[in-house]
């Protein structure tokens, strides 16, 4: 097997930098944060659901998870910018609460991912992998939707604009 620290960095050099770095710079302002962020949602949706799936079809399949697990990367990483730089959720608040908005949205992100880590082995533990992951893609589908129908867009519009809209 490779090292996890190679195989962390193989990852991002893979998976994680190329998306991150094409969406930031080329596509986010032409296609907008919000279709991106239900992008995002959806697509690890089905990247999990195919990985539930594998787990049950295709036990032994170790490349091809890691060739999903880097798509799942793909899904999240790129998208995440969106939402994990603080661009979306910050656009959305008003000028006067911004910097709150941003606190709000980091500190829900860091305490998400400090709640999975307990969460999640004991959720793999309980109801197995397969139902964890579908569990997991499901929530995901949940946010996309919840995007898609409650979020307004930001892109385009000016911090005026949507500041008119809070007002």
């Amino acid at each position: 097997g490779i090292p996890s620290s190679i195989y962390q960095i193989e990852t991002e050099l893979i998976f994680v930098l190329p998306p991150s770095i094409l969406m930031s710079w080329f596509i986010i302002d032409k296609i907008g944060r919000k279709p991106l962020q239900v992008w995002g949602f959806v697509a690890g949706a089905a990247i999990l659901f195919l990985f539930a799936w594998m787990r049950y079809a295709l036990p032994h399949q170790a490349l091809l998870a890691y060739v999903v697990f880097g798509l799942f990367n793909v899904a999240q990483t790129g998208p995440g910018l969106v939402s994990g730089a603080g661009v979306f959720g910050v656009e959305l608040a008003p000028t006067r609460i911004r910097s709150v908005a941003q606190s709000i949205t980091v500190i829900g992100g860091r305490i998400g991912a400090a709640i999975s880590g307990f969460v999640f082995p004991l959720l793999n533990a309980q109801a197995g992998f397969v139902i964890t992951m579908a569990g997991l893609a499901a929530l995901s589908l949940i946010g996309g939707l919840a995007t898609q129908f409650l979020v307004p867009e930001t892109s385009s519009r000016s911090l005026e604009e949507i500041n008119l809209e809070h007002a």
